[in-house]
């Protein structure tokens, strides 16, 4: 045998490697495509190649293969038998230890540290868009190694910002001295490797490093002992809840204190894995798929349409998970470039089923790292693929890094390109316009035909009932508003059509119903108690009309805007926060907001009138951000604030859009100024409400860590007297089907229901109230007797039960202008009232507003007197003749701390004030939106009391 036979077969195939005459090796897998499997020698050692999903599924699915391949001990130097080296029992601990670190709700907590890193990366980017190209996979790995260490070990590096940290430099030589040796075969042995001087580098390097990460350990150590030595610990009862909100360092810390078997240095060759596994991979993944984007300019505008379509024009806010759920395409981008490139493209193992444990984590960094940074900048990758030298290591990577240009976005708003966002892109087969137009129009009566026979059957039901016919079908009885002589104007189209709502009222008194039609769509109003009550005492008729449906956008679909079974667990979720007992504890904020009103008023005296209704915003916006978010933004003394821009912008956007019909289509309202605007300020409003959620949620998680939590016997006590955030973050850490985005939804709900409806509340009736000098006077004749002088005490729940006389004036004022007018349901099956019948699809329309002007009920029905309010007059009175807060199942659930508020600062005022309305009744245009509000607004004169 020759010399080189004998070589050969101790070399086995390595020699292949290195003979470019031999087939490149990724070949051998076409030539053994039938076969699906082929062998080759490392060696001495016999190795099998699985390149097929049945015969990996083979070795994948065992319980028992589960031994990394000799190779991977060229890292036990570094990572120990960590969880990626380790096998057998001792995997299996391991893998059970850290798998809750990796939990959904602990996953969606580290967003906002994505969020942070790419943002600081998009900096780096930015400030690199001079240079000619960049290594884009350089600045990622930055990225990805500041994310790792700030999740895994708690700590910031900062080596985006700091390119000569030591841990760095040594991440850097250790990982270049595990290349050259996986190269070089004569530095396998130990030994040798040992003598050379790549050798001596990787020690010095391991060094660095692992001395690093047991600071850190034995910090972190120290600070859990002192804890749980101050008895803050969490008791028996809430070990296992707590153990899937831990992250990855405490988690194991905490299980060592426990369980000895698991020692710190157990724990720093777990911390060092996820540091080596969560950086690279992660970056190498980021890396190659702004690199695959970079050569397809088409694919790059169509996930930069994605993010626009989501995001808009703003570039700077945060991802959140519900974003990440609507970037359908991007991420079917990223698992596409994940097929191509690999970021690990082998795996070995000795026989004896692998599951990445990070996955989740993994692929939500690198969806939020690549959309931030194609929001910002076009991205051009300048080596075409076969340029590319792949280094196969344990990680692929580039051999001589990526190449990128890197440049701006520009972003052409045209009203076509703002067309497209929205549309998507049209399918790129249809590129025949005739087939195309043939096949819409073709749809269009197949879809158009039975929908036109469905509404002329309810037509000829819903015209039975009593009503004004109409000459226009597509606008129905708007046609009565159009054909006024003071609708020239958009702004007094609302305005006549409240005057013409209350018209049909009076036509149809003794009927107590009627119908009308809102352009296609049959409506049928109803206001008298009868009728009303079927409708709101109904178990099936919860669902809001399709006006509501404008309010999406803005509170999603929370408890106002919802309907069925989420309706039912949302009203269920909120009720016990509107407890009495809770209410008692907001009287003390009311008293605070209501005293800082009055000084307000104190300081506008000496003008000729004041409009109340700004002021009792104000007010009313302070106290509830206070009571539902647990914050002070402070827009009485703040009247520039950002949130309160943004709240008034969404508000008039929103009210424009209701009274113009061509607005309603969600397509053209987002192409119009008023689009864009109500979008701008939503951001504004959302974004507020999540930080306020994500900081009040991290705080809980802080108190629970702490075990400062109450122990079960409580709970049941503990469940009534939780403010509403407090109580829907603490459902929603028990719950993750409750998320922090229908958190939002509800805080944006109760924002704009508890500010609003109860700010007209106060400011409708003290206008009444300044018209009336006699009502004003035994108000405070009754205040005085409570109070006496003292202006300035703080109002209790037994004062407020002492002021009865105001308690009938508020109601009064309640009955002639209730805050909401109108109520509005869809009918989803058939009803009879009053012996008519409504078809199903109908809406109910229920005209509070008339309701309470029921002469049969209340006699001069348009004369202000509390005394309708004393207990003889209510005695016999129908239950549903008097709704300001609605009743039945969706009657208002804040209707108490409503009132509670509303009579605080009435009597604060009051106190302190003769007020006295410069405008008659008859002068004051009243809007009727969702909400009834004066149209110019209401002029006071504020005077200070002198008492006689």
């Amino acid at each position: 045998m020759s010399p080189m036979k004998e070589l050969t077969m101790i070399l086995g195939s390595v020699p292949r490697y290195f003979n470019d005459c031999i087939v490149p090796s990724h070949l051998w897998v076409r030539l053994f495509h039938k076969e699906r499997i082929y062998r080759f020698w490392n060696k001495i050692r016999p190795s099998v190649a699985f390149f097929k999903p049945k015969t990996i599924k083979v070795i994948f699915r065992s319980s028992t293969k589960l031994e990394k391949s000799t190779e991977y001990s060229f890292l036990h130097p570094w990572l120990g038998s960590g969880l990626l080296t380790s096998f057998g029992s001792k995997w299996r601990r391991r893998r059970k230890l850290v798998t809750p670190a990796f939990h959904f709700r602990i996953l969606e907590d580290f967003i906002p540290m994505f969020n942070e890193q790419s943002q600081i990366l998009v900096e780096k980017l930015r400030q690199a868009q001079s240079e000619k190209w960049v290594d884009i996979a350089k600045y990622v790995t930055l990225c990805t190694l500041d994310i790792i260490c700030e999740s895994a070990m708690g700590i910031k590096i900062c080596t985006q910002e700091n390119t000569d940290s030591s841990y760095l430099k040594s991440l850097y030589e250790v990982g270049e001295t595990f290349a050259c040796r996986m190269i070089r075969p004569w530095l396998w042995p130990m030994v040798l490797f040992s003598l050379f001087s790549c050798g001596r580098r990787l020690k010095k390097g391991l060094t660095e490093l692992h001395n690093f990460i047991r600071t850190i350990i034995r910090n972190r150590k120290a600070q859990i002992l002192v804890i749980r030595a101050s008895g803050n610990e969490q008791d028996d009862r809430n070990d296992n809840k707590l153990k899937t909100r831990q992250p990855l360092l405490d988690l194991m810390i905490n299980d060592h204190l426990n369980d000895l078997s698991l020692t710190l240095e157990g724990i720093r060759e777990e911390v060092d894995t996820f540091m080596f596994e969560g950086h690279d991979t992660t970056a190498m993944g980021i890396s190659w798929t702004l690199y695959l984007i970079g050569l397809d300019s088409f694919v790059q505008k169509q996930i930069q349409d994605e993010l626009d379509s989501v995001f808009g024009n703003d570039t700077e806010r945060s991802i959140t998970i519900e974003d990440i759920k609507q970037l359908k395409y991007m991420d079917c981008a990223l698992k596409m470039v994940l097929r191509i490139f690999p970021p690990v493209p082998f795996i070995g193992r000795t026989l004896r089923e692998d599951v990445v444990v990070r996955q989740k984590f993994e692929i939500l960094k690198q969806k939020v790292v690549i959309a931030n940074i194609l929001r910002n900048f076009n991205v051009t990758s300048l080596d075409p693929r076969d340029k590319i030298k792949i280094d196969a290591e344990l990680v692929l990577r580039p051999k001589q890094g990526l190449r990128m240009r890197i440049e701006p976005r520009v972003r052409e708003m045209s009203p076509m390109k703002e067309l497209t966002m929205i549309l998507g892109s049209v399918p790129r087969y249809l590129n025949d316009w005739y087939v195309t137009i043939f096949l819409l129009c073709l749809s269009f009566v197949l879809t158009f035909i039975p929908s036109w026979i469905r509404w002329y059957k309810v037509r000829n039901t819903i015209n039975k009932l009593p009503g004004i016919d109409f000459r226009n079908p597509f606008i129905g009885n708007a046609s009565l508003v159009m054909r006024h002589k003071d609708a020239r104007t958009i702004d007094n189209i609302n305005l006549i059509l409240f005057q013409v709502t209350c018209g049909f009222a009076q036509l149809f008194h003794k009927e107590r119903i009627y119908r009308f039609w809102n352009g296609i769509r049959p409506s049928v109003a109803f206001f008298k108690p009868e009728t009303i009550e079927v409708i709101l005492r109904s178990s099936t008729i919860l669902e809001k009309s399709t006006e509501y449906s404008f309010l999406h956008p803005w509170l999603g679909s929370g408890l106002l805007t919802s309907f069925g079974s989420k309706w039912r667990r949302r009203r269920k979720l909120v009720t016990p926060a509107f407890h009495f007992r809770i209410l008692e504890d907001f009287i003390p904020m009311f008293n605070e907001q209501s005293q800082i009103l009055v000084e307000k008023l104190r300081q506008a005296q000496s003008e000729k009138w004041v409009d109340i209704a700004k002021y009792v915003t104000l007010c009313t916006l302070d106290t509830i951000c206070e009571s539902a978010m647990g914050i002070k933004i402070c827009t009485q003394e703040n009247t520039d604030s950002s949130y309160l821009k943004s709240l008034y912008e969404v508000g008039e956007t929103f009210a424009c859009r209701m009274i113009r019909p061509w607005l309603w289509p969600m397509v053209l309202f987002s192409l119009s100024s008023y689009g864009r605007r109500f979008k701008k300020g939503l951001t504004e409003l959302h974004n507020f409400t999540r930080t306020i959620i994500r900081n009040r949620k991290a705080q809980i998680l802080v108190i629970r860590a702490s075990g400062n939590e109450q122990d079960d016997s409580n709970d049941n006590k503990l469940k009534t007297r939780q403010p509403l955030l407090d109580l829907m973050i603490n459902h929603h850490l028990n719950d993750p089907s409750l998320t922090l985005e229908d958190i939002r939804e509800e805080v944006d709900t109760f924002m704009f229901e508890g500010h609003d409806t109860t700010a007209m509340g106060i400011s409708w009736t003290l206008y009444l109230i300044g018209l009336d000098s006699f009502v004003q006077k035994k108000i405070q004749d009754e205040l005085d007797s409570v109070f006496g002088n003292d202006t300035e005490r703080f109002i209790t729940i037994e004062d407020i039960k002492q002021l009865k006389y105001m308690d009938c004036a508020l109601k009064e004022g309640l009955r002639i202008f209730p805050p909401v007018p109108f109520i509005g349901r869809t009918l989803r099956e058939d009803v009879v009232v009053n012996g008519y019948h409504i078809p199903q699809g109908s809406t109910c329309f229920l005209n509070i507003y008339m309701l309470h002007r029921n002469p049969d009920v209340f006699p001069n029905p348009e004369t202000y007197d509390p005394d309708r309010f004393l207990p003889q007059h209510i005695t016999g009175r129908h239950p549903y003749a008097y709704l300001p807060f609605s009743a039945g199942p969706r009657n208002c659930i804040g209707q108490k701390f409503a009132m509670m508020e509303e009579k605080v600062v009435i009597a604060n005022i009051l106190r302190n004030f003769n007020v006295t309305s410069l405008d008659p009744r008859d002068k004051i245009k009243i809007d009727a939106e969702l909400v009834l509000r004066p149209k110019q607004g209401l002029r006071m004169r504020i005077e200070p009391r002198v008492r006689e």
